[in-house]
């Protein structure tokens, strides 16, 4: 009795087959091992195991989230993994390379424990597992119709793209102006600051969106390019490292959609540009912000870029590599919200009371236009409360220091770690809404680029929820007034 023999090409299948299973645990938690080694050994502090256990936990969720996501192709942006990097910004690199001291204002300097330092991990990943679970829900099609098709009303979209690009030149022109955002008087500041942030920069992404489609004119190009430019001067002339970040973020989020790969140029880049100018931040503000002489926006730039070169060429010349350790902690302290959700698992309840959601009341009034009432609640009162109720800034210092803890640990203030869970739960709700119904594989460009101006606003983990709310209804609103000349334009020609 004779066998038959197995094909051959049967036989390799299999063995492929094999290999890949075999090598596919390696793929997911390799690399999250090679960070989490690398930041241990480079540690400046002595973690005990259980925190560098959750801090690897942390590394592994937005890995895991971005290779689930290159296996997804119904998913333009790896949502879920871009949120919780962010979060890795904020508690992971300081628990290794950040200092443990708590920034209050009184003289005593408190140090973290490392009991609530680990309770702070723990935070985050609650948190973070319940942005998964409100992500998970299933939500129908949603019909936009205010978002028109980018090709109407003529075959080329020629005339909506020279709206785009109106508007482009006109944001730039007037966001030259420092006083453009008090044309209207402070009543009207938040409006202008709006207009001025929103429509630009949803021009630029628009002309973006079709350099990376290779369907731009030269002038689409130059706009960008000067777009960029002179976001990164005015920034920085003002004393901000953050909002060219936060650009970054946004160009980065279309050049993953239409590349499906990582831009670890762009990564590398920001990550140079935040260590360069924070170093010599303080040093600046110092002599621009409570100095009496104008002076230009120019002028500031090359005085911060003098310092910056000044000061690295002083660390550079440090063969005791003090001055680098001494950069890199500075610049880990000021991402930090670890030592300050630390602070805040050890004094509520015990000092401060759980608010059972006070700090959520000007959620409701936010939406009322403040020329309506000029002397409504200010989305600022949850900073202000924070910042007074923990003593990290004196009352009379609130106009002048606003120090902010992020909606996570805001909800904790509120109702503990059942705050946690639901205001997580209701991020992930927000995200999902975004995923289905704005980033997905079907959007069309205009939809997609209002999913990603919405996208920037909740990743600020930062911000407080009181905030984070009434900012999306405001950027919904201003999406609306840059769509709407569109529209109405299509309706008349219909």
């Amino acid at each position: 009795m004779t066998t038959r023999p197995i094909p051959r090409h049967h036989s390799d299948s299999k063995e492929l087959s094999e290999r890949k299973s075999f090598l596919r645990p390696l793929k997911y938690a390799f690399p999250p091992f090679v960070a989490i080694l690398f930041l241990n050994v480079t540690s400046i502090n002595q973690n005990v195991p259980v925190q560098v256990i959750l801090a690897f936990c942390m590394l592994c969720v937005p890995w895991f989230g971005y290779l689930n996501w290159q296996q997804n192709r119904s998913h333009r942006i790896p949502i879920f993994a871009i949120v919780t990097a962010i979060y890795i910004l904020y508690f992971a690199l300081p628990l290794f390379w950040g200092s443990r001291t708590i920034p209050v204002y009184y003289a005593v300097e408190l140090t973290a424990s490392e009991d609530q330092i680990t309770a702070s991990l723990m935070l985050v990943l609650v948190g973070l597992l319940a942005i998964w679970a409100g992500l998970r829900i299933p939500l129908q099609s949603l019909k936009t119709r205010i978002i028109v098709n980018p090709n109407v009303p003529d075959k080329n979209g020629v005339i909506s793209w020279n709206y785009v690009r109106l508007v482009l030149i006109v944001g730039i022109a007037i966001s030259t102006n420092e006083a453009a955002p008090y044309w209207f008087g402070e009543a009207g500041r938040q409006i202008m600051l709006g207009l001025l942030n929103t429509f630009p920069l949803v021009a630029a992404l628009l002309l973006f969106n079709r350099i990376l489609e290779g369907e731009a004119d030269k002038i689409d190009t130059v706009l960008v390019f000067a777009f960029l430019l002179s976001k990164g001067v005015l920034n920085l002339a003002l004393g901000w490292v953050g909002p060219l970040v936060s650009l970054g973020i946004g160009f980065g989020l279309l050049y993953v959609a239409k590349k499906r790969s990582f831009p670890w140029l762009l990564l590398l880049a920001a990550i140079f540009y935040v260590l360069f100018f924070q170093s010599s931040k303080s040093g600046f503000r110092t002599a621009f912000w409570n100095a009496d002489e104008i002076s230009s926006p120019l002028s500031r730039v090359g005085f911060w870029i003098e310092n910056s070169v000044q000061m690295w060429t002083e660390v550079s010349a440090d063969s005791t590599g003090q001055l680098f350790n001494e950069n890199l902690v500075g610049a880990a302290d000021r991402l930090s919200l670890l030592t300050q959700t630390a602070y805040v698992l050890e004094q509520t309840p015990a000092l401060v009371p759980f608010q059972n959601g006070s700090l959520y009341v000007n959620i409701l009034t936010a939406p009322i236009p403040r020329f309506l009432w000029l002397d409504k609640p200010s989305t600022s009162d949850p900073n202000r409360f924070y910042q007074v109720a923990y003593r990290l800034t004196p009352p009379d210092r609130l106009n002048t220091v606003s120090i902010s803890i992020g909606y996570l640990v805001e909800g904790y203030i509120n109702f503990g770690w059942a705050g946690v869970a639901g205001v997580g739960f209701l991020i992930g709700l927000l995200l999902r809404v975004l995923q289905s119904h704005f980033l997905n594989s079907e959007s069309h460009v205009f939809r997609f680029i209002s999913g990603v101006m919405l996208l920037l606003t909740i990743i600020n983990v930062e911000a407080q929820l009181g905030l984070l709310l009434p900012s999306l209804l405001v950027q919904s609103w201003l999406l609306v007034m840059f769509f709407l000349p569109l529209k109405l334009f299509t309706q008349v020609h219909e």
